[in-house]
C-alpha cells in the first residue's frame, strides 16, 4: 500500500470520528475540518498581512465591525436617534457595530428594529436632565427607595433619548481608554427579552458558549442603552448597542449572571446612591434592591461575535464589564425622571349629556395625525383631567393613553395601565412626547 493511502478501516474510523465531533456540537466543513480552527487560521493569516484574509473578515464571508472604516460611510438622516438605529438595523447595516453577515444576525436585527418601531417615543431636553441629576444627587436612602418604587414606565414599550451633542457630554474624556457619546437613548420594555446561559456555566467561560434568548416575566422591566459615540473618538465605533442591559423586577425569579462578587455594587445608580444604600440603608432595604436590580446579557449580545468565535472569554469579560459600566448614573437619572413623570391625574366631574346633536359625529374620512405632546416637569401637584361630555368620547380618534396614577373624587388612588381609547373609524393619533423643564422651576 502506498504511503498516505487510506484503507477502508481508516475511512470508517474517520467517518465515526466526524460523527462524534458533530454530535458534540463541533461544526465541520465538508472535508472534515473544524470550522473554528478554520476561522482561527483565517484570523492568523489576516494578522500576518494576507489581504485576501483581511477582505474575508472585513467584508467577505464576515463583516466584523472593528475592521470597518465608519468615517467613510455616508451620514444617516433623521431628527431622532431611534430613527438612525432603525435605519442601521434594516437598510444600512454597515453603520451598526455588528457582524451583520453572521448566522442569525439578520433575524435578530429585524426583531430589534420591529420592537423599536413599535416603541412610544420620548425626548428629554438638557435643562430637565441637568435638573434631575442635580436634584437626585443628594437623595437619602428613603427617597431613593421611594423613587425606585415609583419609577413605573408609562408604556410597556417605550424609548427615551436626550439631545444630540448634549452639553452634558462636553466634559467627558475622549481618549485611548474612554469615548464620549454624541447621542444616547434607552429602550425600556416590560417583559423584555434577554439572554441567559446554560445552567452550571461559570464565569467567564460562559461568555463564549451558547446563550438562550427568552422573555422575562410581566413584572420585570428591561432597560437597554443605545448610543452613537462622537466621531472624533479614538475607538472605531459607530451606532453601538452595549452587550448588557439592566433588569428591575419585583420578585426573586431572575437568575443573575455568573458574575464576580462586585456585581452587587449598584453601579448603575451612580456613586452617591450606591454609597448611600451600602452605608446607610437598613439591611432589608439593601437586600431588597439587590434582588430586584441586576444586569444581564442583552438581546444584541451576539451581534459582534468576534471574541465569541475566537473563544476568548477574558476579552469578552472585559467587553461585558465595559458595557455594564456604560450605565453608570443612567438608572439614577431614568428612575428620577420616570418618578416625576408618574405624577397624579386628578379626576374631574363629568358634564351631563348635551341637549343638541354633536356635529363632530358626522362621518368623515379617517386620517392619521402626528402630534408632539410637551410635558413640563416636575408637577408636584399633578394635573386635573379636562372635563368631557359623554358624546365627546364617541368621536375621538384612536390613540394611546399612557399609564399613570389616578386619584378619584372619592379619594381612591389607582394605577392605570396604558390603554387605547377612541374610535378607529375617525382615524388615529400617533403621539411623540417632549419632556422639558418647567421654566418656573429653574430659579426655585
Amino acid at each position: 500500500m502506498a504511503k498516505g493511502e487510506k484503507t477502508a478501516g481508516n475511512h470508517i474510523m474517520d467517518k465515526a470520528k466526524r460523527q462524534v465531533m458533530s454530535s458534540n456540537g463541533i461544526k465541520l466543513t465538508s472535508n472534515g475540518i473544524n470550522v473554528e480552527d478554520g476561522f482561527q487560521h483565517l484570523v492568523g493569516r489576516a494578522e500576518h498581512g494576507d489581504p485576501h484574509a483581511q477582505r474575508q473578515l472585513r467584508n467577505g464571508k464576515y463583516a466584523f465591525p472593528h475592521l470597518r472604516d465608519f468615517d467613510s460611510l455616508p451620514k444617516l438622516e433623521g431628527d431622532q436617534l431611534i430613527d438612525h438605529f432603525i435605519t442601521a438595523l434594516t437598510t444600512q447595516p454597515k453603520h451598526l457595530y455588528a457582524n451583520y453577515k453572521a448566522r442569525g444576525a439578520k433575524t435578530l436585527m429585524k426583531q430589534i428594529s420591529i420592537s423599536l418601531q413599535r416603541a412610544h417615543r420620548f425626548r428629554v431636553d438638557d435643562d430637565l436632565v441637568e435638573r434631575v441629576l442635580f436634584d437626585s444627587a443628594g437623595a437619602e436612602w428613603e427617597k431613593i427607595f421611594d423613587v425606585i418604587n415609583n419609577a413605573v414606565p408609562p408604556f410597556d414599550n417605550m424609548w427615551i433619548e436626550g439631545e444630540r451633542n448634549s452639553r452634558l457630554f462636553q466634559r467627558w474624556r475622549n481618549d485611548d481608554t474612554h469615548f464620549a457619546p454624541e447621542w444616547v437613548g434607552w429602550h425600556i420594555q416590560r417583559a423584555g427579552a434577554i439572554r441567559s446561559f446554560k445552567e452550571g456555566d461559570i464565569w467567564p467561560l460562559c461568555l463564549v458558549g451558547p446563550t438562550t434568548l427568552h422573555s422575562t416575566s410581566d413584572d420585570t422591566i428591561v432597560v437597554q442603552k443605545y448610543l452613537k459615540p462622537q466621531s472624533h473618538a479614538t475607538e472605531n465605533l459607530s451606532y453601538y448597542i452595549p452587550k448588557t442591559c439592566y433588569l428591575f423586577t419585583g420578585k426573586e425569579h431572575i437568575s443573575k449572571m455568573p458574575y464576580e462578587a462586585n456585581s452587587k455594587s449598584f453601579q448603575c445608580l451612580g456613586e452617591h446612591w450606591s454609597a448611600e444604600i451600602r452605608d446607610f440603608a437598613p439591611a432589608h432595604i439593601r437586600m431588597n434592591l439587590e434582588k430586584r436590580i441586576t444586569s444581564s446579557l442583552g438581546i444584541s449580545y451576539p451581534l459582534d461575535d468576534y471574541g465569541i468565535m475566537l473563544k476568548q472569554p477574558q476579552a469578552m469579560a472585559t467587553t461585558v464589564t465595559s458595557s455594564t459600566a456604560m450605565y453608570e448614573d443612567d438608572i439614577r437619572m431614568l428612575a428620577w425622571l420616570l418618578s416625576e413623570l408618574n405624577f397624579t391625574w386628578h379626576e374631574s366631574k363629568l358634564v351631563g349629556k348635551p341637549t343638541r346633536k354633536n356635529r363632530a359625529l358626522v362621518a368623515t374620512k379617517p386620517t392619521i395625525d402626528l402630534k408632539t405632546i410637551e410635558i413640563d416637569l416636575p408637577k408636584p401637584r399633578g394635573i386635573v383631567l379636562r372635563t368631557e361630555t359623554p358624546s365627546e368620547e364617541g368621536c375621538r380618534k384612536l390613540h394611546w393613553v399612557r399609564g399613570h396614577t389616578r386619584k378619584y373624587q372619592d379619594g381612591r388612588i389607582v394605577r392605570i395601565e396604558p390603554y387605547q381609547r377612541g374610535n378607529e373609524k375617525f382615524g388615529e393619533v400617533i403621539k411623540d412626547y417632549s419632556l422639558k423643564l418647567d421654566k418656573g422651576q429653574i430659579d426655585d
